[in-house]
């Protein structure tokens, strides 16, 4: 499982690999942050440098 914290809101969003990883970020940017005008290059960018694997505590 891969996770990125959004760089606006903090919501930890997670999926099981970086690709479907991407298509989520991007749905959570148009969902809940569609005004900020996110485009497709800064959300595989955001998945880039900030996904990291979730771990069960």
């Amino acid at each position: 499982m891969r996770v990125v914290e959004c760089n606006v809101c903090g919501e930890l969003i997670s999926a099981s690999d970086d690709e479907e990883l991407v298509v989520e970020v991007r749905r959570h940017m148009d969902d809940q942050h569609g005004d900020l005008g996110v485009d497709d290059e800064r959300v595989r960018d955001l998945v880039a440098e900030g996904a990291y694997d979730a771990t069960d505590a």
